[in-house]
């Protein structure tokens, strides 16, 4: 076995564990939800809204600012094929990263979203909504788009900074990793996911990186 395969054999075996955790022990996800929800005056605090809209907004501009920046990037690369760097980075990490987005936060996460139409934890009955829980990996009845988050994996997308390159590599994705979970619990916070759509983004978009790392980018690990 290669040692970039170990990453994506045990991610793969976490989505079915995560499966059944949530499907046997739905209170995991609501009693994490319970924890920032006010009963007695059925809504989440203000406060933690504005923290949780704070991540939102910064998300939307790193997007705009990054993604025009990846096309360029790569456009540059197509169109002259003896450049060797623009920005410090190759003509294969910025392809890489360039997929990486492309395939989470771009695409997948939108086509899981429309599939599984799991609701939100505000559109659930527990918290002041009209839709019954829904398990991860399951599909709703109705036009919820909890599953993944969007905004999450956005987060763990910056782990992909430690994988194109040696230097700074533990502490890049360690940085990744740490963004992610921030935005994701303030996510949580908000209501706007719970915490099995968060971890389930997580392991998402590792999979997709350490996929393409196992595969059609072997020589960014030499």
């Amino acid at each position: 076995m290669r040692r970039e395969d170990i990453p994506v054999i045990l991610l793969l075996l976490l989505v079915p564990l995560l499966y059944v955790l949530f499907k046997c022990h739905p209170q995991l996800d609501t009693a994490t939800t319970a924890y920032f929800y006010n009963a007695h005056r059925h809504h989440f605090d203000p406060l933690l809204l504005l923290v949780g809209m704070a991540f939102k907004r910064g998300i939307y501009f790193f997007n705009d600012v990054w993604i025009p920046l990846l096309i360029a990037g790569n456009a540059i690369f197509f169109l002259n094929r003896r450049r060797l760097q623009w920005l410090g980075l190759s003509r294969v990490q910025w392809l890489f990263l360039f997929l990486v987005m492309a395939l989470g936060p771009g695409i997948s996460v939108n086509v899981a979203k429309n599939y599984f139409h799991r609701p939100r934890p505000i559109e659930t009955v527990q918290f002041g909504g009209t839709q019954a829980y829904v398990a991860p990996l399951e599909r709703g009845t109705e036009s919820g788009q909890s599953f993944f988050s969007g905004h999450a994996t956005s987060g763990f997308y910056f782990c992909a900074f430690g994988l194109i390159e040696r230097r700074h590599r533990k502490r890049r994705y360690a940085f990744g990793l740490l963004l992610g979970s921030a935005i994701g619990l303030s996510r949580i916070m908000m209501g706007a996911h719970f915490l099995s759509d968060i971890l389930f983004s997580a392991v998402f978009m590792l999979l997709i990186m350490h996929l393409l790392l196992a595969t059609a980018f072997r020589k960014l690990n030499r």
